[in-house]
């Protein structure tokens, strides 16, 4: 969210983190951020040293060892149960096979200095996480004083399990 300017807009997501940096999303007059189910690390503190913090999630285990490039991926044949718990199983089949990887570095690599430390932020919790454990992500948003939003049954990917609640609304 920022004044008009979609360049500006930090992106935290479960595949790891994709950040534009403090000083450009300052310098771009961003005036807030979304975390949606996702990693909120606080300088110096990597994904990693987060993650080991509390019992690994269910999810974990279908998680590969790093590949000769140094890329993890999600085994295709857990991937349903650890990432597309809401996905039909063509749906399933077909993330899992177009997957992107993702290297072993975002997870070893050490956080610069936040923008939530700076600028307000909401923060999504999924309750059934398998990847990051809710209480993790209940930690990072009470942590960077974020408005939280809890969504009961939520897993990853989020969006499917919101567009099928709309769905089974209608």
């Amino acid at each position: 969210m920022n004044k008009g300017d979609k360049d500006g807009i930090e992106s935290k997501h479960r595949s790891g983190t994709r950040s534009m940096g403090r000083r450009f999303i300052l310098e771009q007059s961003v005036e807030a951020l979304v975390y949606i189910a996702a990693f909120a690390l606080d300088e110096g503190e990597s994904i990693d040293a987060l993650s080991k913090q509390g019992p690994a999630p269910a999810g974990a285990a279908a998680v590969r060892p790093p590949d000769e490039h140094g890329f993890l991926w999600i085994d295709r044949d857990g991937f349903a149960k650890a990432f597309a718990a809401d996905a039909d199983p063509v749906e399933a089949r077909v993330m899992a096979a177009v997957q992107k990887p993702l290297s072993i570095n975002s997870f070893i690599a050490k956080s610069g200095p936040p923008a939530w430390k700076h600028l307000p932020s909401w923060y999504m919790v999924a309750t059934e996480d398998q990847m990051i454990p809710p209480q993790a992500e209940q930690f990072m948003a009470k942590r960077m004083g974020a408005t939280v939003r809890k969504y009961l049954r939520v897993m990853q990917p989020w969006f499917l399990t919101l567009k099928r609640s709309r769905n089974s609304s209608r």
